[in-house]
């Protein structure tokens, strides 16, 4: 029996991911959904990919891995999907990355910027998103440039937290800047009237955040009504519209925060971007994790695409490898090969204002 029979057939193409649609990253979840649902739909609408329709499976695991592991089995075993595409969050791709890798399944990009995905290269994996190191790194570059001397970071103690905030506190180092205060919550519990009192008592002059939207927006909504009144730095795990509604607005104005580099202005590509958006019936604005989540889709089909009609996991991978500057119009140009699966690897920068984020810089890039 031939490889692709089982996920493949002369009329569809079938996918899977998981995503957070019910817990504690839903905003992140919902986003992204959006963003990768509204291209494929796209695609289908304009025939599929050689004939064959897109058939999208999503999972919901609500952002526990355990939940992850059933469902990932589910797809892989039961619905033998061809690939995985955009699974969300750092702890919940890390439960099933040693089962996959096992299968054999191609897994691109994951919704998380953990550097595991793409170092060392695994054959199978795609990252898309910047890694957490980088924009640890940029951060603590940033955070100097604006003349911070007592900056200080809150974090989840998760894969995500822990490499942003070491590489922000390593990089602070090497330019011998002692962080004022280093605070760590635990992934599913945040207490910010806690960490609130560990920071003031500090007295930093900057915290970054590298946490997801609920805590930090818990953490900004307190430190604003107690008066507490640092520079605030963070993730693009943060740079949604999502943010805004849950912190207040005033509680984030000024706040700068990394996001996925913008690609070439005016491009085609972000104008049907838009277009596809303005569609969804949700009625959201389009943001960071709508227009990544959108992106890995576009990555998606033109490995597809050119993998050709007689479709297998080895020429899709194959046909990603072969990627050199591509760009679908939302993303700077990317390349992989055999030895490169990193994805982006500069950050652009945000500001909030009244409400919204605003570009600060198209693309920081990393000093090195």
């Amino acid at each position: 029996m031939p490889e692709n029979a089982f996920y493949t057939s002369k009329d569809c193409i079938r996918l899977g991911t998981t995503c957070d649609l019910s817990g504690p990253n839903a905003y992140i979840g919902m986003a992204a959904f959006r963003g990768y649902s509204a291209y494929y739909r796209y695609v289908n609408g304009r025939g599929g990919v050689h004939g064959r329709q897109i058939d999208l499976l999503v999972e919901d695991d609500a952002f526990d891995p355990e939940r992850t592991r059933a469902a990932v089995r589910k797809l892989v075993e039961e619905d033998q999907v061809f690939a995985i595409v955009s699974p969300l969050g750092t702890p919940t791709n890390l439960a099933v990355m040693d089962y996959l890798l096992a299968r054999q399944v191609p897994v691109v990009s994951p919704h998380t910027g953990a550097s595991i995905w793409a170092l060392p290269p695994k054959r199978t994996y795609f990252a898309l998103q910047p890694n957490y190191q980088v924009e640890g790194r940029l951060l603590a570059q940033y955070a100097l440039e604006l003349g911070a001397r007592r900056p200080a970071f809150y974090a989840v103690d998760d894969l995500f937290g822990q490499e942003g905030s070491t590489a922000f506190d390593a990089e602070l180092k090497g330019a011998g800047v002692e962080p004022a205060a280093r605070a760590l919550h635990p992934a599913r519990e945040s207490a910010p009237r806690r960490w609130i009192e560990e920071l003031a008592a500090a007295q930093p002059d900057l915290v970054a955040l590298f946490t997801y939207v609920k805590p930090a927006a818990d953490l900004l909504a307190l430190a604003y009504r107690r008066g507490f009144r640092p520079r605030w730095l963070g993730s693009y795990v943060l740079s949604g519209p999502e943010i805004f509604l849950l912190a207040g607005r005033e509680a984030l104005e000024g706040m700068v925060v990394t996001t996925y580099p913008l690609g070439p202005r005016g491009h085609r590509g972000l104008i049907l971007f838009e277009k596809l958006l303005a569609r969804d019936p949700i009625g959201a604005p389009p943001g960071t994790h709508s227009r990544i989540g959108y992106a890995a889709a576009q990555l998606v089909v033109e490995g597809l695409e050119r993998a050709g009609r007689d479709l297998t996991r080895d020429g899709f991978i194959a046909a990603l490898e072969s990627l050199r500057d591509w760009t679908g119009g939302l993303l700077p140009p990317i390349s992989y090969s055999p030895g490169d699966r990193r994805g982006l690897t500069s950050l652009g920068l945000r500001r909030a204002k009244e409400g919204n984020w605003i570009v600060e810089r198209d693309r920081y890039e990393l000093r090195e």
